[in-house]
């Protein structure tokens, strides 16, 4: 096994060096990303998070307990430090699977350390769904807010979740398309939001309002207006959404120790 430290990650991986410490970098890269992209400002002294990379997603679900489940990757978030556990299995065009899915673990550790709030269902998972599929070229050049295509399909092949519920509704089991289906919609008017629009400002009023002790669907009109227009503009959001290019390499900290670990 491997060990790379950089300024906030410890990642454990018994793949190549080489592979650790691209996957080093561009975690770096990510980090870097998320701070520019929701003004969250660099801490002086982060505290890393613990990272095990293991060789294919079978390995992690057996790691959690559920052999068979196609659980890729979990983040467990503890005081004495949190942890997120992926895989290094690579898709058709030769990326990191596990890096995206690792990204969506890291989305819910950066929102629960720099949105000290609560926060409803659709937009915790809608978040990490939106920033997962950041793709940073060797030239330095990134791309933010691709469309995953599970949840395409979950958008054109599930039941449509209608806006009041996808508002008030807390993630269930006991369906699987209705849960596929709120995943979706729920990385859908995330994405909407944060791209398709005026930016964060009315997700900021609309966490604000819910801290507050407004109710949900309270928030919702006072910060997004009309529910019934945010609906349509959403059904129609989805048939164009893309993501952003940007050729401008993204600054980061480039610092990146192996170390070879023993068995003792």
């Amino acid at each position: 096994w491997k060990r790379a430290d950089t300024r906030h990650f410890t990642i454990y991986s018994d793949g190549s060096t080489s592979q650790l410490e691209d996957f080093a970098e561009d975690l770096e890269r990510f980090d870097s990303l998320l701070r520019m992209a929701f003004g969250v400002a660099e801490p002086e002294h982060p505290n890393r998070l613990t990272i095990y990379l293991l060789s294919g997603a079978d390995d992690v679900a057996r790691l959690y307990g559920s052999p068979g489940s196609g659980i890729a990757g979990f983040y467990t978030p503890r005081l004495e430090g949190s942890i997120a556990v992926s895989n290094r299995q690579y898709t058709a065009s030769n990326r990191l699977d596990g890096q995206r899915t690792l990204f969506h673990e890291y989305g819910h550790h950066f929102m629960l350390n720099n949105f000290p709030v609560a926060l409803p269902a659709w937009l915790v998972e809608g978040f990490a769904e939106f920033v997962s599929t950041a793709e940073f070229e060797r030239d330095g050049s990134w791309t933010f807010g691709l469309v995953p295509q599970h949840r395409k399909y979950e958008i054109n092949n599930f039941p449509q979740v209608p806006i009041e519920m996808l508002l008030t509704e807390r993630k269930t089991k006991e369906n699987r398309n209705q849960t596929q289906a709120f995943y979706g919609w729920s990385w859908a008017l995330t994405h909407m939001l944060y791209l398709g629009g005026d930016g964060d400002a009315a997700v900021n009023e609309y966490i604000r309002l819910l801290n507050s002790g407004t109710p949900s669907l309270e928030a919702a009109r006072e910060a997004f207006g009309d529910l019934d227009d945010l609906e349509r503009d959403l059904r129609r959001y989805v048939r164009g959404v893309r993501g952003r290019k940007s050729d401008k390499p993204l600054p980061f900290d480039e610092g990146v120790e192996i170390t070879e670990l023993t068995d003792t």
